[in-house]
């Protein structure tokens, strides 16, 4: 509360009337202190906000506005979508919360951030309540921009929104007894909703890897990473991370899918090249080649390992343990795969020499001696 400063401590007799003030006073006093600071300095720290280049001091702007207004339910979502984007969820998730109870009903985008902020049934309940009203906005014309264009912005988020669900039950709820039909059930949705953007095409990669159905995994994957080169700006980090790995996979019967998997990667090494899991993933990726690129591959590794030594050091000298020993061993795991890579090639030179080329026996794939390793290779 704003009596509880330091300056009047001293004064006997003063402070205790203060302190008891009725609601009605109370609430006063709210009042007028959002009014002053509405004459103009509300609206200009929120503008601010919006402008402000340094996340965190957007977001230090952010909060000082909705200390102002408290119960302005406009303004919470890009404010949450900030804190999210400033590595601060529990922040966000605070913001999100109150803007639920405050007002369920009033649009979709705060169920979505929020059910990315949990994992399994209660993930899928924000995304359920958030798709649900995604449709109503649809049904009636696009919501408040009634325009072309937010037509297509709630289709997109629709699409996106019905891919997590998918995602869902091919990971936190694959147990599930029915996880496999509603899992289909909402890549149907999101093909409903298509924007022609990569997002679904890649989920039903997914599925079809996950159901055994490689060649149709490796038909989708391609029309996603084709759908990939014609998005200005492209999809985030997380998710061409996950196409790339979908191509790796789908090498083994469509050897053209390594080839998209490294442009895929290559790219965001162009965006971050100190992220160790690109570095292991490229490497991945040249190992996945017909013929192998064990060299480049070799190289990838080195550099990954090089990078995690240096993180080890950093750890320990404050104090800390070093938390990646997964990772270190993927990574060896990997320049064993590629030693093993090179004998064959190497076995193979010489019976070429030995027996001629119409007599050289066929090439091991990449993917029967390849370790793909995790999902989870984040080590920035």
């Amino acid at each position: 509360m704003a009596n509880a400063k330091g300056k009047g401590k001293g004064k006997k007799g003063k402070g205790k009337g203060r302190a008891k003030s009725t609601p009605g006073e109370r609430k006063s006093q709210a009042s007028g202190e959002e009014s002053l600071l509405e004459k103009g300095t509300v609206d200009a720290l929120l503008e601010q906000a919006r402008k402000a280049g340094d996340p965190f001091l957007a977001v230090t702007l952010y909060q000082k506005v909705l200390e102002a207004r408290p119960d302005d339910t406009s303004i919470m979502g890009e404010a949450a979508d900030l804190m999210l984007h400033a590595g601060e969820p529990a922040a966000a998730k605070e913001v999100l919360a109150r803007s639920i109870l405050l007002g369920p009903e009033e649009g979709p985008d705060k169920y979505l951030y929020m059910a990315q902020l949990h994992e399994g049934r209660e993930a899928l309940g924000h995304y359920e309540k958030g798709l649900e009203l995604l449709r109503k906005q649809l049904a009636d014309g696009g919501g408040a921009g009634g325009t072309k264009e937010a037509e297509a912005a709630l289709r997109q988020r629709a699409c996106m929104a019905y891919c997590s669900v998918a995602e869902l039950f091919m990971t936190d709820l694959c147990f599930e007894e029915d996880a496999e039909t509603r899992c289909q059930d909402a890549l149907d949705g999101s093909i409903r909703y298509d924007y022609g953007g990569p997002e679904p095409l890649n989920a039903v990669a997914n599925l079809r890897l996950s159901q055994s159905r490689p060649e149709e995994a490796a038909q989708s994957a391609e029309e996603a990473f084709r759908r990939l080169a014609l998005c200005e700006p492209p999809p985030d980090h997380e998710f061409r991370v996950s196409l790339a790995k979908v191509l790796m996979e789908c090498s083994s019967v469509n050897k053209s899918c390594s080839d998209k998997a490294l442009q895929v990667l290559s790219g965001l090494m162009q965006e971050d090249d100190e992220n160790v899991e690109l570095w292991y993933l490229m490497a991945v990726a040249f190992n996945s080649l017909q013929p192998p690129d064990c060299e480049s591959a070799r190289a990838h590794l080195n550099t990954a390992a090089e990078m995690l030594s240096k993180i080890r050091t950093a750890q320990e000298d404050m104090g800390e343990e070093f938390a990646f020993e997964d990772q270190v061993q993927l990574v060896q795991e990997q320049l064993e795969a590629t030693a093993l890579l090179e004998s064959k090639d190497d076995c193979e030179k010489d019976e070429d020499t030995d027996m001629g080329e119409d007599s050289k026996p066929s090439t091991s794939k990449a993917a029967d001696v390849v370790k793909e390793g995790p999902t989870e290779m984040d080590c920035a």
